[in-house]
């Protein structure tokens, strides 16, 4: 795995302090300027802008799979089990969003005459 040079965050890290402990680590901080405070801080350069979408776009996937692909409660214990009923949620409503793209395909052939592939015992 590469290591990772910058340090992506919104405006409510943009605190100095915070600032420098991301400059001792060696990183880039690119913090997204907060029109409130931080008058004399300067706008992202256009790269930084760029860098900075590729965080929006991992929050808003992630967002995405905490409202929209994880069940409301989990009635398991384990880790094992969670993962399971997770991951069992997940592929369901992929698999939703992609049926109408599989009613053409051998798969959905299959499903309509399993006689034809499987024997019978």
């Amino acid at each position: 795995m590469g290591v990772s040079c910058y340090s992506l965050m919104n405006a409510a890290y943009g605190a100095k302090t915070i600032e420098v402990f991301i400059c001792s680590r060696k990183r880039i901080p690119i913090i997204d300027p907060n029109k409130r405070n931080d008058e004399d801080r300067p706008p992202l350069d256009p790269a930084k802008k760029e860098r900075h979408k590729m965080r929006s776009t991992v929050e808003r996937a992630n967002a995405h799979l905490k409202d929209n692909l994880i069940p409301k409660a989990i009635y398991v214990k384990g880790y094992t089990k969670v993962s399971f009923v997770l991951m069992s949620s997940v592929l369901g409503k992929i698999l939703n969003r992609v049926k109408p793209a599989l009613k053409k395909t051998a798969f959905t052939f299959i499903c309509q005459h399993p006689s034809d592939f499987f024997q019978q015992a």
